[in-house]
């Protein structure tokens, strides 16, 4: 499980980020096991196989999380993992592991609940009340993850961050 939301998390953090802003094409696999495990080695050797027939590199990091289940060894784990590649996200509960959050303003949806509920006690039915999407959000900037991957944050890009992460 956390395997498959970590590759999820990748290919979602990738798309955040041209290819361009990498010194060359690569991908990084991030295993939440250790080497010598059947199970993930199988799946590292297929990746291989195929990576092998490309120009694109191939980075591997094993958390090794599986056999240290220590929370503090997780946590140090999951930061290092995200220092191989610069992250963002839009999930609140991944801002600690990314360099870059943008995420959906809480205001802006207790205000639109709060209308909403107003509405339907004035006699409004549910069902017509509009769904709404977000269009305003909360930039959070992690400059533990920053110091970790060496990366130097532009004072103008924390000045426009809601939260910082030190």
């Amino acid at each position: 499980m956390v395997k498959c939301l970590l590759l999820i998390s990748i290919f979602i953090n990738m798309s955040l980020f041209p290819i361009s802003a990498f010194s060359e094409n690569r991908i990084v696999y991030i295993d939440s096991y250790h080497k010598g495990y059947g199970w993930s080695d199988g799946i590292l050797q297929e990746i291989q196989s195929i990576m092998n027939e490309s120009d694109v590199g191939l980075e591997v990091f094993h958390m090794d999380t599986k056999r240290n289940t220590d929370e503090g060894f997780k946590k140090k784990a999951a930061l290092n993992a995200k220092t191989k590649i610069p992250t963002g996200c839009d999930l609140d509960f991944m801002t600690p592991y990314s360099f870059l959050g943008y995420t959906r303003s809480a205001q802006e949806q207790g205000r639109w609940a709060a209308q909403a509920a107003l509405k339907i006690i004035g006699g409004t039915p549910a069902s017509d009340i509009p769904m709404s999407k977000n269009v305003e959000g909360d930039m959070t900037v992690n400059l533990k993850v920053a110091k970790a991957a060496g990366i130097k944050v532009p004072k103008s890009l924390l000045k426009k961050a809601v939260h910082i992460i030190e």
